[in-house]
């Protein structure tokens, strides 16, 4: 598994690097509207600098400027060109198809007398955020963050996948296994998501993480506690206890002995459960046991040891598949599903997934590959990419600079695309849904007028101890008081804050400059 880390003293040298780079004032400065420039010149924002570009709809005449051509870090608006690549390379109805296929001779008496080999796709979701109307679910915030803040659990069962698989299986008469049960992982390399040690793999169930719920009793009573996805082979021991009403929660996980993991701390008496996440060491293996205890439960017996690890040396050719019976398939919702959530949410893990799966789709294996392809279709599309530089798909805080004008340029590219309205339809919407849905309220004119997306990247200052945010950034369509359609991207890079709510006072600056541009064109 290949490994992509930045550790946190390069990652604040490098942004101290950064602060200490001046950014003069353009000779676009006089085309910001007035009100835009007062937010910008506060004295909190002595040491950042700013970014804007305003480009008007289908011709991508630029309207307003600042700084326009020059880098800024774009935290999680990077996306933009993520998504926009992977709806011109896939397709925004491409949908992922997981086969189960037979290696062996299946007998009268439903033995099957080989190996049974589910074929991973890719999915990012395997039908576990899957509603009855075929859409995915996103609560905020998501599962993935459940380390760093209160999340909403999905209710959706996350083995719907492998428990349909599992049910096909059985159907098409297999009543019992001789050989081994195989994950066949080999559609792309697997690696770590940058900046953290979190797998991506061709093969996913419920983001690759185990959601570790525990649930407050009587003060001083121990916790209750409960896990998903639910597996045989995954032990937790546990020693929470419910502390006094009021208290936060304190919950730590960690592996007490291998194959073992410990959750200890405490939750506060009458408040709502907290969540814990973490990651199997082997993902392949896990989704092995997972699988094989839903075709159990579809009664279907197995000879093969759930103790034995995915067998990947059984694996036959790839090129062989076509001629192995397919027993069992399940298809995902369209690529679009997965793109709205990614924009909507901002959702990093599956944002770097789809790198991979640009790869795999045009014959390449790894994540370098997937983000060259993301290349070249971006310049197919007519884009400079010489403007950008990108290290991923998240946008994470090193190797990822772009300019305003080249978010405006995309956005411009985009419109004219046959899928332009399921990438539109993809972005928050301004006081409705996403990571807009508060940024104004109900009486706001600016409600529903702007689809955008947002990006935040933060450190913290060693020296000081205290925030420091180094990139905040606003990008998407807006349509203008007057009725013109636009396109806008709005940065700020390089400030110390407070706290959080500092940082969230930058965001409603962000929405007040978005609050100009409405009123000025």
């Amino acid at each position: 598994m290949k490994l992509y880390r930045i550790t946190r003293p390069v990652a604040l040298a490098l942004l101290a690097a950064a602060l200490l780079t001046p950014v003069g004032r353009p000779a676009a400065w006089g085309q910001t509207p007035p009100e835009a420039l007062q937010i910008m010149e506060a004295a909190k924002y002595k040491t950042a600098q700013w970014g804007l570009a305003v480009a008007e709809l289908p011709s991508g005449q630029l309207l307003a400027g600042l700084n326009e051509e020059k880098w800024f870090t774009p935290a999680a608006t990077t996306m933009l060109f993520t998504v926009a690549a992977a709806m011109e390379v896939m397709g925004p109805d491409y949908r992922f198809r997981t086969p189960v296929y037979s290696s062996g001779q299946l007998n009268f008496d439903g033995v099957l007398n080989g190996d049974l080999i589910l074929r991973a796709s890719g999915d990012p979701t395997m039908g576990g955020r899957t509603n009855a109307a075929g859409k995915l679910e996103f609560p905020m915030p998501d599962h993935v963050l459940a380390d760093e803040m209160p999340v909403r659990l999905v209710k959706i069962d996350p083995l719907t996948a492998l428990n349909d698989l599992a049910r096909q299986v059985a159907k098409s008469g297999v009543k019992r296994v001789e050989g081994e049960v195989l994950i066949d992982e080999r559609l792309f390399e697997a690696a770590n998501q940058p900046y953290k040690d979190s797998p991506l793999t061709p093969m996913m169930i419920n983001d690759n993480l185990v959601d570790v719920i525990v649930t407050p009793g009587e003060e001083g009573q121990p916790a209750k506690l409960d896990w998903r996805p639910r597996d045989g082979q995954t032990e937790i021991e546990n020693h929470v206890t419910t502390g006094p009403a009021g208290e936060e929660p304190n919950v730590e996980l960690k592996v007490s002995e291998p194959g073992v993991l410990m959750a200890s701390g405490t939750v506060p008496a009458g408040g709502p459960p907290a969540v814990r996440v973490f990651s199997p060491p082997d993902i392949g293996a896990w989704a092995r046991v997972l699988f094989m205890e839903a075709l159990e439960r579809a009664g279907v017996e197995l000879a093969a040891s759930p103790d034995s690890g995915n067998q990947a040396e059984l694996l036959p050719e790839v090129d062989s598949y076509k001629n192995m019976r397919k027993l069992a398939e399940f298809v995902s919702p369209p690529l679009a599903e997965n793109c709205r959530m990614i924009l909507k949410i901002s959702h990093n893990k599956h944002a770097d997934v789809l790198p991979l799966l640009m790869a795999a789709h045009t014959g390449g294996y790894s994540f370098e590959q997937g983000l060259a392809v993301e290349g070249h279709a971006l310049r197919e599309m007519g884009l400079d990419t010489s403007a950008i530089s990108l290290f991923d798909g998240e946008g994470g805080p090193l190797g990822n600079g772009v300019s305003p004008r080249a978010i405006t340029d995309l956005l411009r590219l985009a419109v004219t695309r046959p899928w332009a309205e399921r990438f539109r339809g993809c972005l928050p919407v301004m006081g409705v849904d996403g990571a807009l849905a508060m940024a104004v309220n109900r009486q706001s004119p600016l409600r529903g007028k702007a689809q955008a997306k947002t990006g935040a990247s933060l450190a913290w200052d060693l020296l000081n101890q205290r925030l420091c945010l180094g990139s905040k950034g606003l990008a998407g369509y807006l349509t203008a008081k007057s009725g013109r359609k636009l396109a806008f991207a709005i940065y700020v890079n390089n400030l110390p804050a407070d706290d959080l709510e500092a940082v969230a006072a930058v965001g409603d600056d962000l929405t007040r400059i978005c609050q100009a541009l409405y009123e000025a064109f």
